[in-house]
């Protein structure tokens, strides 16, 4: 019987309880393609890591050259992902953004294209959103640590010495 590439990841027979390798055909290791092979979750990730091991550098420029001819969808794929771990869903990102007149929660700047909004969220497992601010008003909220206690201590500094 001729294997596909990559075979070791297909079992012999339809019957097989394992891969040629060992690893058992369970529902959580097995992958089942368009034409009917079971394939070996692990054999099969083993087999991408080592191909992409031996193509290191044709993968790194052909990420770069994709990353490059395409900055929208880049730049898209990495704000919705990084908005999911900060809690949002594409949609309840949007309605915050609507709630807040497109503006910074804290300090009002408008949002356009060079100031991006960020997802703020509270700090815990899972993270809670809490709200859009720009990039200044979110770096000092993590600068004081999430801190009321930092900023109270702060707005007393500036009063002392006339900021205010």
């Amino acid at each position: 019987m001729k294997h596909p590439i990559g075979w070791n990841q297909y079992s012999d027979t339809p019957s097989a309880t394992h891969c040629i390798n060992g690893h058992e055909f369970t529902k959580e290791n097995t992958y089942i393609n368009p034409d009917g092979w079971r394939i070996c979750k692990t054999c099969s990730r083993k087999s991408k890591e080592k191909w992409a091991e031996l193509h290191k550098e044709e993968t790194v420029v052909s990420k770069k050259n994709y990353a490059s001819n395409h900055p929208e969808r880049r730049k898209k794929s990495t704000t919705n992902y990084a908005r999911k771990r900060q809690g949002f869903t594409l949609e309840s990102f949007d309605a915050k953004l609507k709630e807040q007149c497109n503006k910074c929660a804290i300090c009002g700047d408008v949002f356009t294209e060079k100031n991006v909004p960020h997802g703020d969220h509270k700090h815990v497992l899972p993270p809670q959103p809490r709200g859009a601010l720009c990039n200044l008003c979110n770096l000092g909220l993590g600068a004081f640590r999430d801190s009321i206690i930092n900023l109270k201590n702060a707005e007393q500094y500036l009063i002392k010495y006339g900021e205010v």
